[in-house]
């Protein structure tokens, strides 16, 4: 019985300590995964019974960080290390999104939220309507940016069998990636241009609103199957 009792005693002792110790470790991991993208303000881990940090699960990760610059590539690399984790959020004040591989430039975001909850991912930031300068590929440039029926609509230019091409087009989801595709077209899918595609990650939607001098934009996706 003694010998029992003692046994018990350990064990409650050492989940105490873990509930005391662990999330700080936990934290300060969350912290240097982040730090290569920018500053961290302040990381709040739940997890209970803490023990369960170990295999790298928890309920809850809160993150506000200052300001970033990363892919989105490099944001999908985080989600990644998040599958053990209920629900995750991370808020900047500013993020300088840079694009990659299909399309070149940067897009500044303000008021950043990146979130997850359970398998559903969503992103949303602002972007003021002169900010967005990006190179796609066969030489089309996409700049201006405003809310058109509830998705973001950019000025597509570019030159096509020699004959210089302009026009407004819809940033939307197709096929799990985020496209740029000529707006209010017939068979408009047939002349689509991808501007980012991520074989991990299926985008669901991208919705747009007017906001005071930008537009607020929503990502939502899911981990492809």
């Amino acid at each position: 019985m003694r010998l029992a009792a003692a046994i018990l005693a350990a064990i409650v002792l050492l989940l105490v300590v873990a509930q005391l110790v662990l999330p700080g470790i936990a934290a300060e991991r969350v912290s240097e995964r982040i730090e290569p993208y920018g500053s961290v303000r302040a990381v709040h881990v739940h997890a209970v019974p803490a023990i369960e940090l170990l295999w790298g699960d928890a309920q809850e990760i809160v993150v506000s960080a200052g300001p970033l610059r990363a892919s989105m590539h490099q944001l999908v690399d985080l989600q990644q290390s998040l599958e053990g984790v209920g629900e995750a959020r991370l808020s900047s004040p500013r993020l300088e999104l840079v694009l990659s591989s299909l399309a070149a430039g940067e897009v500044p975001l303000e008021g950043v939220l990146l979130s997850k909850r359970g398998n559903s991912l969503s992103a949303s930031g602002t972007v003021r309507h002169s900010a967005v300068n990006i190179t796609l590929p066969g030489g089309f440039r996409v700049d201006g940016l405003s809310a058109g029926s509830g998705q973001p609509e950019v000025s597509v230019s570019g030159e096509a069998f020699g004959v210089h091409v302009s026009g407004r087009a819809v940033v939307t989801a197709r096929g799990g990636a985020i496209v740029v595709e000529p707006a209010g077209l017939p068979f408009s899918s047939f002349a689509t241009l991808t501007l980012y595609s991520d074989p991990r990650i299926y985008v669901e939607s991208v919705s747009a609103s007017e906001r005071g001098e930008g537009v607020l934009v929503t990502l939502r996706a899911r981990p492809a199957s």
